[in-house]
């Protein structure tokens, strides 16, 4: 993958029918209303405020249920973007819109390097880790900056989101991610 900074139309807000992730559980999750509800609330007691939203428990309790659901959301052409408080481990389609608060220096392990980047939405804060080549690209990332990502991940092991110090999981960038900066009112790609 490689970084490239061309000219891109406006990235606009993908809307929704207005369903909401409850509305999506309940159409593919092979329980009740009132059962998913309650396993829901009981996600959020197991992970003792890790999993603070609805909207994680539901992704959470719909994978025990052999659903991804935001696979499923991502396939839906009513498909819409994950806020920071709903990341949970195992998401392998990240998309989601953030502001850069903090650009690290590049961690050089000989055989690979990765760049962290913090980030920020109205619900919470975490990082984004780029690595190799898009580490080298992520360094012209400045405070303020906003990012669209498309097509990232967040690890599978929950000890992953349970050590991070923000308490969500950080969200990878991969081979099939894309990432978008705003500076100064347009778009271009930064990941491609």
């Amino acid at each position: 993958m490689t970084f490239s900074v061309s000219e891109h139309e406006e990235v606009q807000q993908q809307e929704t029918d207005d369903m909401t992730w409850l509305e999506h559980a309940e159409e593919r999750v092979p329980v009740g209303k009132d059962q998913l509800k309650e396993r829901m609330q009981d996600m959020k007691d197991r992970y003792e405020g890790l999993v603070t939203s609805d909207e994680a428990a539901i992704i959470l309790v719909a994978r025990e249920e052999g659903v991804n659901l935001v696979q499923e959301v991502k396939d839906d052409p009513r498909s819409f973007e994950l806020e920071v408080q709903n990341l949970v481990p195992g998401i392998t389609s990240v998309s989601i819109r953030v502001s850069v608060e903090v650009v690290r220096s590049i961690n050089d392990f000989g055989d690979g390097k990765v760049r962290s980047v913090e980030v920020s939405d109205s619900t919470g804060q975490t990082q984004i880790s780029f690595w190799d080549e898009d580490a080298e690209e992520a360094g012209n990332l400045e405070p303020g900056d906003q990012l669209a990502v498309k097509n990232g991940y967040t690890k599978d092991d929950i000890s992953d989101y349970m050590d991070d110090r923000f308490g969500v999981p950080a969200i990878q960038i991969g081979d099939d991610s894309r990432v978008e900066v705003c500076r100064d009112e347009e778009w271009h790609d930064l990941v491609t």
